[in-house]
């Protein structure tokens, strides 16, 4: 008996001393797990330009309980709706002689104790536009629930009425590092959309600053940046100063293709896969499935395999011009028989179309920068000071000069 059970005991010891050396072989053989990148994201006020047609206003007669001396003798009154809460109503004063806009933001109905803003537009169109930039507008449950900055304008119509555009001037944003590069993230969100809804996402190297070449709107389902898959989803916590935005970039795998650019001076590519429609309880949203971000393309360079409805090319002209963009919409397809070859940027060509409308009427010149694959670009910020200028000549009498409007 006792020779049966060491026997026993050594056919256990054999079977355990296998399991001990195989089991290090089946981990290492084992799929890597995939990574999660989570990032908490802090509430900031930037040159961010997220335009909204979230906030309404509704005009009013009645003073307020406080107010200061205004310049106008006579001032247009109104509340701001930020919220789908009809009890939350901002009052605001606008005293247009004086340029200056007054808003009861802690509503007690005295505007002494509250900030005032002033006209940050071009002065010559004062009579019938004015900007106030950097108004905070706190969540209609309290700024821990969200804090929006916004560059409010405030337009003139007929004798006394009025009506405003916004676009939202801040949002959420944390340098971040991915696979040892260090990038600046931001989302941007509209005023009190789902907490899981993202309106904008801007993505790109820290010490960059902001422009509108990288900001992506809607976030995609899955962004391709740096050579890496991302799936993205975002949700909201509240905490003091705005609360906090939490990102997580959930790394996926994909079969690969390569993309060459025949241009130059591409400083962004953004190809867009086919949009596809989500619903969130009530809200409807449209996004794409992939969006891929090459950064100043060099070669080839590797890109998801599948077909991209949309091209989106921005070329850095330098700080005096600024960033000229284009956009294709024409189908175009990695594929795994060759690289995809896009004819995209420059050198560039200027033309200008002359159409004359009869005598006495105006001579119309239209002015257009064209890429080599035929793309028309132009200038995002669309600055004035910056237009495109010209000037006729008759043999070498010069008969006038000018600069184009935008438009």
């Amino acid at each position: 008996m006792r020779h049966s059970l060491r026997h026993k005991l050594h056919a256990l010891a054999v079977v355990f001393c296998f399991l001990s050396s195989a089991f290090p072989l089946f981990a290492q053989n084992a799929p890597d797990q995939p990574t999660t990148h989570v990032f908490r994201l802090q509430h900031v006020s930037a040159e961010f330009a997220l335009f909204s047609n979230k906030i309404e206003t509704l005009p009013t007669t009645q003073p307020l309980a406080k107010e200061p001396v205004y310049r106008s003798q006579q001032v247009i009154r109104g509340f701001l709706l930020p919220s789908p809460d009809p009890n939350f109503r901002i009052p605001f004063v606008w005293d247009k002689d004086g340029q200056k806009l007054y808003l009861d933001l802690n509503r007690n109905g005295d505007l002494t104790d509250d900030p005032v803003f002033e006209n940050k537009g071009q002065k010559d169109a004062a009579k019938s536009s004015q900007v106030f930039k950097t108004i905070p507008i706190p969540s209609s449950r309290g700024p821990q629930y969200g804090l929006w900055g916004i560059d409010l304008t405030l337009n003139v119509s007929g004798p006394s009425g009025f009506y405003a555009t916004v676009s939202v001037s801040s949002g959420w944003e944390s340098e971040i590092e991915l696979h040892g590069k260090k990038v600046l993230l931001a989302v941007l969100r509209d005023f009190e959309t789902s907490p899981i809804y993202s309106n904008a996402l801007v993505l790109r190297e820290s010490g960059k600053p902001y422009h509108e070449m990288y900001k992506i709107a809607p976030p995609p389902r899955k962004l391709f940046f740096d050579g890496h898959l991302y799936a993205l989803s975002f949700d909201f916590e509240p905490a003091e100063a705005g609360g906090v935005m939490v990102a997580r970039l959930a790394e996926r795998t994909v079969p690969l293709g390569e993309c060459e650019v025949a241009g130059k001076h591409v400083a962004r590519l953004v190809l867009t896969e086919p949009k596809v429609t989500a619903r969130d309880h009530a809200i409807i949203t449209e996004s794409n499935e992939v969006v891929a971000i090459v950064d100043q393309p060099r070669g080839r360079i590797p890109i998801p395999l599948g077909q991209y409805s949309e091209q989106q090319v921005f070329l850095d002209a330098g700080t005096s011009v600024g960033v000229f963009s284009a956009t294709c919409r024409t189908k175009v397809a990695a594929t795994t028989t060759g690289p995809l070859v896009l004819r995209l940027g420059a050198p560039l060509r200027n033309s200008v179309e002359a159409n004359w409308y009869g005598k006495g009427g105006p001579l119309r010149l239209e002015h257009r920068l064209t890429g080599i694959g035929g793309e028309v670009y132009s200038l995002p910020s669309r600055d004035p000071a910056r237009a495109p200028r010209f000037a006729i000549y008759e043999n070498e009498k010069k008969l006038a000069s000018g600069s184009f409007e935008y438009g």
